[in-house]
């Protein structure tokens, strides 16, 4: 019902000729605790009790479980370890699904909606089908404001197969969407810049090991190598 709720009224806001201007959004523009919710409304195509649903909640645990091995990894090449503000950011962030139901098409809604929920990090909403051989294929659309003051929406895309064999990609192309909002969020929070950079170094490994197996990345892959070069670069 509150999703709900902020849609209708900043539908009412649009026709009224006052659309809203992500720039002195309220409440938006008052946060400033670290984001810590990463949600997955449930991709189109997805039917409950069938199994599309059985496969879908194995695509939400392997990016729970890539979440957690992420943090390992992090705790083990980051100075201080568990102690450091980035590992530390991670422990409070969680990875839920999102049962409201779908977000609009619309990206000025989606990102009304994301200001007005002030502890959102980043959500995950797309679409999957299977295929008579019984692969689940999926077309996954990130959001994320990266500055809830300025209200900046980025969105990311990536097409995949949940396979066997897709496994590793299908693990690390989703990580990098994730990592490039918690490296963003944690840039924004004062997070020294030697923490955060080991962030990068590890998203611009995973791009290189993509490259390796796949070749010269293109459309969405490559959208996503240069947000991270351009973030390296202004880091």
């Amino acid at each position: 019902m509150r999703l709900l709720t902020i849609l209708i009224v900043s539908l009412l806001a649009q026709l009224a000729g006052g659309a809203v201007n992500a720039s002195n959004h309220d409440i938006g523009s008052s946060n400033k605790d670290p984001r810590k919710l990463i949600t997955i409304f449930r991709y189109r195509g997805v039917e409950p009790d069938t199994n599309s649903s059985v496969q879908f909640g194995m695509f939400v645990g392997l990016i729970e479980q890539k979440f957690a091995n992420l943090r390992e990894h992090f705790v083990k090449e980051i100075d201080q370890g568990a102690e450091s503000s980035v590992v530390k950011y991670i422990d409070t962030i969680s990875i839920k699904p999102n049962k409201e139901g779908e977000l609009p098409g619309s990206n000025s809604l989606v990102r009304d909606w994301m200001l007005a929920e002030i502890d959102l990090l980043q959500v995950l909403r797309g679409t999957m089908f299977t295929t008579p051989q019984g692969d689940a294929n999926l077309m996954t659309r990130s959001h994320f404001v990266e500055d809830p003051v300025q209200g900046n929406l980025r969105n990311f895309s990536i097409r995949l197969k949940l396979t066997e064999d897709e496994y590793a990609n299908t693990r690390d192309s989703h990580s990098l969407v994730i990592l490039y909002s918690i490296a963003t969020e944690a840039k924004r929070m004062g997070v020294e810049p030697s923490q955060i950079a080991v962030i990068v170094s590890y998203a611009l490994n995973s791009i290189a090991d993509l490259e390796r197996r796949s070749g010269p990345l293109q459309g969405e892959m490559l959208e996503i190598k240069n947000a991270w070069q351009e973030f390296k670069n202004a880091l």
